[in-house]
């Protein structure tokens, strides 16, 4: 997972982190931490309730633990999870950030994710957003790179 000293998270509690940077970094090593920590981690459940807000939250939340309970979402397959492989900055201001995420496929596509996240009580939360459109694109151009910040 992406950390910085300047740009957090500062603290890490089980699986939940907390203390991003208030700048562009920390808007994006949030992003990408809790957006994955929310499927992945142990205590995912913690990760929605305290670090994600949106117009779908409580619905997608009451469905994940209406098939999961509070155990895990299960385990991804070797290669099924794509990796980071770049990040364009669509707006920042001091209250939101929309990021556009770019993944890499074990079989080479790659896909944009957007990620919007807000600045809410001194900390980053990801928003859950059934309407956010995910869209293959051909290659990274345009894209910054992912090779550590």
């Amino acid at each position: 997972m992406p950390q910085s000293k300047a740009a957090g998270p500062a603290v890490a509690e089980r699986d939940l982190t907390r203390c991003y940077a208030h700048t562009p970094t920390g808007a994006l090593i949030a992003a990408v931490q809790i957006s994955t920590r929310s499927m992945l981690a142990s205590n995912w459940d913690e990760v929605w309730e305290k670090q994600t807000y949106g117009p779908d939250k409580d619905a997608t939340l009451k469905e994940l633990r209406t098939q999961f309970g509070s155990g895990s979402l299960g385990t991804p397959d070797p290669g099924e999870l794509g990796q980071v492989a770049g990040f364009h900055f669509v707006t920042y201001n001091d209250d939101t950030a929309v990021i556009d995420v770019l993944m890499r496929y074990s079989d080479g596509s790659l896909q944009v994710g957007p990620q919007t996240v807000r600045w809410d009580n001194g900390d980053w939360q990801v928003e859950i957003n059934e309407n956010a459109q995910r869209r293959n694109v051909r290659s990274a151009a345009g894209f910054v790179p992912w090779a550590g910040i």
